[in-house]
């Protein structure tokens, strides 16, 4: 897929607000929930980089915000500039957003991902489905009866083994 799509430029995860606050800019930054270490990890391995820069982005304006204090909030973080085969100027200082909406009671556990890269985009909207387009062409991919259970737990036992953990939380991205 990664061919078919080019090289990742943005990722944007969409979370649920825990409470009626945006987190602090500290958490993000010394993150102690474990699906922000798992997405931090997740994103450097996916962009082949390091991140650099955490800025939290406002995206009302300030009289807006005043009156709606259960405003989604964002963060945007830079990742440093790298150099891959068949990069655009795009993918070349890929950045990731962490957008956190209110949680409703129908607000899955999986977080929403999508992924855009040069040639296309993915969307992740839970640990099961991938679905992927390109100018050209589309398709949604389940992932259900793609192993059998014994094979995870191996594939997840020979991680852990090794000390890569598989992020269970994001269904072992």
């Amino acid at each position: 897929m990664e061919t078919t799509l080019g090289p990742p430029n943005r990722i944007e995860v969409t979370l649920p607000q825990v409470g009626n606050e945006c987190p602090s800019f500290e958490k993000i930054l010394s993150p102690q929930d474990e699906l922000i270490v798992c997405l931090f990890d997740w994103c450097q391995h996916i962009l082949k980089t390091t991140p650099l820069l955490v800025t939290p982005e406002n995206e009302q304006t300030t009289s807006e915000s005043q009156e709606s204090k259960s405003a989604p909030c964002q963060f945007q973080i830079s990742y440093s500039p790298c150099r891959r085969k068949n990069a655009d100027i795009s993918s070349m200082s890929p950045q990731v957003f962490l957008k956190y909406e209110e949680a409703t009671e129908t607000y899955p556990d999986f977080p929403r991902i999508e992924v855009t890269c040069a040639h296309g985009s993915a969307l992740l909207t839970n640990a099961n489905e991938i679905s992927w387009q390109t100018p050209i062409e589309s398709a949604s991919e389940s992932l259900t009866a793609e192993r059998t259970a014994f094979e995870v737990m191996l594939d997840h036992f020979c991680r852990r083994v090794v000390g890569a953990d598989p992020c269970s939380r994001l269904g072992g991205l």
